[in-house]
Formats: structure tokens, C-alpha cells, sequence
């Protein structure tokens, strides 16, 4: 499997939740952030909302309702104060794809804030709408902390990040993804290298087809960080390098899917046997990778010179394969922007255990739904009277 060891159990730290707005034409200055201050209720959670100004607009009742949510379990939230034209001396500025440059943002906004301020975010999409009346995070969050609720075979420590599988497959086939638009993360040095690192997908060149952006990129993100089967890995890649297809003609885009959720013992469909063995798990699946697993640096091992002869190209005999194979992988590996991550634990939770589910697939457990594109469908309308007083 590489650096990364599948475990069995995880656990959590204290928590935070937030509601951030930043937008496409105009990136928030992180300091122009204001917090508002929770009652004391769970301590110090953080929902987080990313939208372009236009879903901002179109889903203000959808995020009203996640007021609604915050406000009754004592959560914070964090609205804009300020636009700018981009955020000063970010990293981030490069990224041109905000669905990228929101995870790059938010790494960037756990350094900043200290630990007292903020423990957790739950990052959500725009068209995320709260369930009336629904459970607290609670539950999810103990996979962040170390509770002994949390069924630990093998104790691995707090995740750095928890996230969930989708409900649905888009082509007709049963290979759901791994949601990029909800997920819990820690504020650890871990968590923030994953979302930086994840972000820099945005310039990792594929085909030109359909590639769902930072919800295709997430798959390899997962496999690179967490270092599980390089070489099963390259497989994977090669498809999502080879997507040519546009979004009318997705079967391309699932089997890449497919192909990661199998690395990612979640099986490579979710009817197949791994696959109802992964949707049976009660806490999902748990990967965590060694401490010397990020000292695998090699952009900073190999010399500049080194990493111009794999651009160029190095010849070696075809009748040495063994070596020939072996140079071949190193100048895959020399020119990556993407290395394993020491001391990362992630979790994947099957649809069933979700927290930010699609609203088609009644899962009881979710307190909140994703795709309510408009505040009048029945879902919304049977949970929210009036939105704007929380009733």
C-alpha cells in the first residue's frame, strides 16, 4: 500500500465551524473576516461557506438556513467585511479556478488563526442547505478528538481531515465519488499541507475533458498525500491525464472514479463485494501515514540537473528493463508537485454516515443537504416557514 496504512478506527480534538464567503471576481483579505461570538453550547465550531458572488446571491436563503443551524447549536460563523481584488501576499493568487483556490484560502486561514479561535471547519458549498431542527455535528466531530465513543481498533490519533462519499454516480454506473464540497478539517499542520497541496491540482494538465475540477482532482490528491500504491496510482493518473470526453458523455470521468475508490478501499463500485463491505463500516474507512513518509522529498533530494536530464529525457539500454522501468518512475516522482504528508490521518465516510448529504438520498444521518438548487422546492419549503426568523 505504500506510506499510507489503512486503519480502523480514528478519534478528535477540540472543534470549530465556520461560514466564510469569499468570491470569484472578488477574493475576501482574510482579515477582513468577522467572527461572530458563539454562545456557550459545543465551544468553538466554524460552518464555512465558499460561493462566487453569483451563488451567493442565488442561494441566500440555502445559507440562511445554515444561520438558522449555527445560531441554534451555538456555532460561529464568519461573513465578509470587506472585498479586495485578491488577498495580499497569498500563495494562493496564482490559483485562477476559485473551487481550487478556496482550499489553498482556507489552509491559509488556519495559520492565521490561532488554535482558540479556530479548532474545525466544516467547509460547504453554497447550495447546502440545514435540516430543520436537525442533530448538531457532534457525532462527527469525535472523529477529530479523541473519544472513546469512536470505535478504535487501532488508535491512529484525531483525524486531520474527515471526508464523505457522494450518493450517485452521474453516468448511470455505481461508482460515486469522494465529495469535495463538505468536509471536516482539523486545524493541523497536516490539514493545511493536504488543502494546500490538493490546490495545486488546478495546473496538474489532463485532456481537456470533463474532469469534475478540485471533485475529480480530490481522488489523486487522496492516493498522493496519503502515498497508497504508487505504482496502482500511476494507473488512475493515466486516465485522468486521458479525459477527453465533455460532460455529456461521463463514463470516461467514473471509471477514473472507480479507480481511485478501489486504491481507497471503498471498492471500485459500490455494489460490488468491497464495495458493500465499505458502505456497511459504521466510521468508513481511516488512513494514516508514518512520520518518515514525508521525508520522501524528492524535488529536494535530486539537484536541478538531475531533474533537467528526466525533462529531456535519459536514455538507458532496453536491455537493463529493471533499471529502465526504475529511472523511469523516479523522473515521474522527481518532477511531482504532490509528495506523501507525515502524520496524516484522513477518514472517508460511506453515503450512509454523511453529514452534508445530496438531498435525493434521505439519509437520516445527514443534518444537512447538498444541491437544493432553489429555495422552493418542496424540501426546502416542508423544513423552512420563514427562513429569515428560523421557523
Amino acid at each position: 500500500m505504500g506510506g499510507g496504512q489503512l486503519r480502523s478506527g480514528v478519534a478528535t480534538n477540540r472543534v470549530g465551524i465556520f461560514c466564510f464567503f469569499l468570491f470569484k471576481e472578488a477574493v475576501l483579505p482574510l482579515s477582513a473576516l468577522v467572527v461572530t461570538t458563539p454562545t456557550e453550547k459545543e465551544g468553538n465550531l466554524t460552518l464555512l461557506v465558499y460561493a462566487d458572488s453569483a451563488f451567493s446571491v442565488a442561494y441566500q436563503k440555502q445559507q440562511q438556513s445554515l444561520r438558522c443551524y449555527a445560531q441554534h447549536h451555538g456555532y460561529n460563523m464568519v461573513v465578509e467585511a470587506g472585498a479586495g481584488t485578491s488577498v495580499a501576499g497569498s500563495a494562493c493568487n496564482s490559483l485562477m479556478n476559485y473551487f481550487y483556490r478556496r482550499h489553498c484560502l482556507i489552509g491559509e486561514f488556519m495559520m492565521d488563526m490561532n488554535m482558540t479561535e479556530v479548532d474545525t471547519i466544516l467547509l460547504l458549498d453554497s447550495d447546502m442547505m440545514a435540516l430543520k431542527g436537525a442533530n448538531s455535528m457532534e457525532g462527527f466531530l469525535s472523529y477529530l478528538r479523541r473519544d472513546p465513543a469512536v470505535n478504535v481498533q487501532e488508535d491512529v490519533g484525531p483525524a486531520d481531515l474527515v471526508f464523505q462519499e457522494r450518493c450517485f454516480d452521474a453516468s448511470g454506473g455505481n461508482s460515486p465519488e469522494v465529495t469535495a464540497g463538505a468536509y471536516l478539517a482539523r486545524n493541523s499542520n497536516a490539514a493545511r499541507r493536504f488543502l494546500k497541496q490538493w490546490a495545486l491540482y488546478e495546473k496538474h494538465s489532463h485532456g481537456g475533458g470533463f474532469d469534475s475540477s478540485d471533485n475529480g482532482a480530490i481522488h489523486l490528491a487522496l492516493l498522493d498525500a496519503l502515498d497508497i500504491y504508487p505504482d496502482e496510482r500511476a494507473k488512475c493518473e493515466a486516465e485522468y491525464l486521458a479525459l477527453t470526453e465533455d460532460v455529456m458523455h461521463l463514463e470516461p470521468y467514473f471509471h477514473f472514479v472507480a479507480c481511485a475508490r478501489k486504491l481507497l478501499a471503498m471498492g471500485f463500485d459500490s455494489i460490488g463485494q468491497e464495495g458493500l463491505t465499505f458502505e456497511s463500516q459504521k466510521d468508513g474507512v481511516v488512513f494514516a501515514t508514518s512520520r518518515a513518509v514525508g521525508h520522501r522529498s524528492w524535488r529536494v533530494r535530486y539537484p536541478p540537473a538531475v531533474l533537467e536530464a528526466c525533462g529531456n529525457g535519459i536514455h538507458i539500454s532496453s536491455r537493463n528493463k529493471t533499471i529502465s522501468r526504475y529511472v523511469e518512475r523516479f523522473c515521474q516522482l522527481a518532477k511531482r508537485d504532490f509528495e506523501p504528508i507525515a502524520n496524516l490521518v484522513i477518514r472517508i465516510l460511506p453515503i450512509q454516515k454523511s453529514f452534508a448529504a445530496d438531498w435525493t438520498c434521505n439519509v437520516d444521518a445527514s443534518p444537512i443537504v447538498h444541491g437544493v438548487k432553489d429555495s422552493s422546492a418542496p424540501i426546502f419549503v416542508q423544513n423552512w416557514e420563514d427562513v429569515e426568523h428560523c421557523v
